[in-house]
């Protein structure tokens, strides 16, 4: 019984002590601030990125829209450094209609990607 409960100790040492992946996903919904982003890094079990990048991140994300206190879904990806392929901010508000429908001449539901910002290139270097 003594050397179950070793094995069992030995392997959860070995658990708390394998290093923490620098890779990482926080997807935060219906957030009007930024502040759901910082709070969820925050509680993030491992390594995240430096929060002046993420900061900087965000300012060059929202850079030049009138995003506001709008109600966003926020979604960061890092893998060592910021993912800016993967991460995004979408403000579903901020969004064009949809394509028209060939029967009813109405827009069909939301252009989604109008409504989705990415970080612009001359902000990543």
């Amino acid at each position: 019984m003594l050397r179950l409960k070793i094995t069992g100790l030995d392997n959860q040492i070995g658990r708390l002590q394998a290093p923490f992946p620098d890779t990482g996903v926080v997807d935060v919904d219906n957030v009007t601030t930024n502040d759901g982003l910082i709070e969820a890094l925050a509680a993030f079990e491992g390594p995240i990125p430096q929060m002046q990048e993420t900061l900087k991140w965000l300012e060059a994300v929202e850079a030049g829209r009138a995003v506001g206190d709008r109600p966003r879904r926020i979604h960061f990806v890092w893998d060592g450094t910021i993912n800016y392929q993967e991460s995004y901010i979408f403000v579903e508000s901020m969004c064009g209609p949809g394509p028209i429908g060939i029967y009813s001449n109405k827009p069909r539901g939301i252009d989604m990607r109008s409504g989705t910002f990415y970080a612009r290139e001359a902000a990543r270097v």
